[in-house]
């Protein structure tokens, strides 16, 4: 594993390099709720609209959070009664290891943030 961490303008430069890179399977985001939740409504333009992108698949998955009734368990239980995307909660012990699990390949996705929409 590589990491490369690229900082600046609130997490933007790095979010936009994930999201120019080729779909491999290969290359991570370990963002923030900054990233994805609060930066699409501070600057006008930003080169990616993640959850935009992950409702478009259209496609069941799992997802990792903190554990059961967590505020991202609850928080992707409203995601998915909002796109009616089938989701699978995965409870973890806490968020480093639903992180590992994904690192490792046993799940695509840690929920992690919270985003809401009018």
């Amino acid at each position: 594993m590589l990491v490369e961490n690229r900082s600046g303008a609130s997490g933007n430069i790095g979010t936009a390099a994930v999201a120019a890179s080729a779909p491999d399977g290969y290359t991570l985001l370990l963002g923030f709720d900054g990233t994805t939740v609060i930066n699409p409504h501070v600057y006008a333009r930003l080169p990616w609209d993640t959850l935009r992108e992950l409702i478009s698949l259209k496609q069941p998955f799992s997802y990792g959070t903190a554990g059961t009734g967590s505020t991202p368990h609850l928080a992707g239980e409203l995601l998915a009664q909002r796109t009616g995307i089938a989701l699978t909660h995965v409870p973890y012990k806490g968020g480093g290891q639903a992180m590992g699990e994904v690192v490792g390949g046993q799940i695509p996705l840690v929920y992690t943030a919270i985003a809401s929409s009018s």
